[in-house]
C-alpha cells in the first residue's frame, strides 16, 4: 500500500526566524477519536519509508488504539494524512525515515520551558567537513492527536541567543532564568502550532527551531514526530545513543 500525493493547495505559515513552517493536515487530522490516554507508551520506527507505509503502520495504529481510547481505522487515517502532509513539503532526502509517537499522562516536568535547539541528529550525507553540519536545511516535522502542542520561540538568530540557550537543561533554576531571559528578549514571540497543524522546524544548523516541551501538567498528550534521511542517515540515527531508541533498522 502507498501513500496519496497530499493536496498541492495547502498553505504554509513562516515565521521570521525562517526555521518554523506551520503547515496544515488534511480535515483527516480531526478524525481520530483521541480523548485521553489509557496508558503511557513510546513507540519508535526507524528503517525504510516504504517498510513503515506498508507493513508498520498498521501496528502502530492498533498500540495507539490500545493505549487510548481511540479506533485503529481513525488513527491510521490521520497517521497517513501526517506523513503525506511532510512528505509533499520535504525537499531533503526522504527514502528512510524516524517516526515516533509518545502517548503520556499529565507530567509537570515542562511547566517552566526547556528551551533548546536541536542539532545534528545524524552524520548528515551533505555535512560540512569543518562544521559536521548538514549544509542543506534539515527538518524534523510534528503534530499532536491530543493535548498541548510544542511550544516554539519566533526570534532572530544571534550570537547572544546562541550563547543564551547554552545551558544545563536539567538544571531548573537556570530553565527558569532563561525562560525569563527570553520573555524580554528582543524580536521574540511565543508561537504554540494549532490543533491541525503540523510544524516543520529546522535543526542542525548553528540555530534550529528554538523550542520546548509544552506544560502537560494538566493534560494526557499523544505526540506524533517524523524525521526524513536517507538510508545510511536513518541507520546513523538508529544507532546514536543520545537520540536512537532501540539502534534498530527495519529495511
Amino acid at each position: 500500500m502507498s501513500i496519496s500525493p497530499a493536496p498541492t493547495t495547502t498553505t504554509q505559515t513562516s515565521l521570521t526566524s525562517g526555521h518554523l513552517f506551520l503547515l496544515p493536515l488534511s480535515p483527516n487530522q480531526a478524525n481520530h477519536n483521541i480523548t485521553r490516554v489509557t496508558q503511557p507508551k513510546t513507540i519508535p520506527f526507524y528503517g525504510s519509508l516504504s517498510t513503515l507505509l506498508n507493513h508498520r503502520l498498521h501496528d502502530f495504529s492498533i498500540q495507539l488504539a490500545e493505549n487510548t481510547d481511540g479506533d485503529v481505522t481513525s488513527i491510521t487515517n490521520t497517521l497517513r494524512s501526517f506523513l503525506s502532509q511532510s512528505l509533499t513539503d520535504c525537499s531533503t532526502p526522504k527514502e528512510s525515515c524516524c517516526f515516533e509517537v509518545r502517548m503520556t499522562t499529565p507530567d509537570p516536568a515542562y511547566v517552566t520551558p526547556r528551551w533548546h535547539y536541536d542539532g545534528p541528529m545524524f552524520d548528515a550525507d551533505d555535512k560540512d567537513p569543518h562544521t559536521g553540519r548538514p549544509r542543506s536545511i534539515r527538518a524534523k516535522y510534528a503534530t499532536v492527536l491530543l493535548g498541548p502542542a510544542t511550544r516554539f520561540l519566533d526570534v532572530p538568530h544571534t550570537s547572544e541567543l546562541a550563547s543564551c540557550l547554552k545551558y544545563d537543561e536539567d538544571d531548573m533554576l537556570q530553565r527558569q532564568a532563561v525562560d525569563k531571559y527570553l520573555a524580554s528578549y528582543p524580536g521574540a514571540e511565543r508561537v504554540h502550532a494549532q490543533p491541525g497543524q503540523i510544524a516543520r522546524f529546522a535543526w542542525g544548523q548553528e540555530l534550529g527551531g528554538v523550542h520546548s516541551e509544552p506544560d502537560m501538567s494538566g493534560s494526557d498528550r499523544v505526540f506524533v514526530s517524523v524525521l526524513f534521511g536517507s538510508e545510511r542517515e536513518i541507520r546513523d540515527l538508529a544507532e546514536n545513543p543520545r537520540y536512537g531508541r532501540n539502534g534498530v533498522y527495519e529495511a
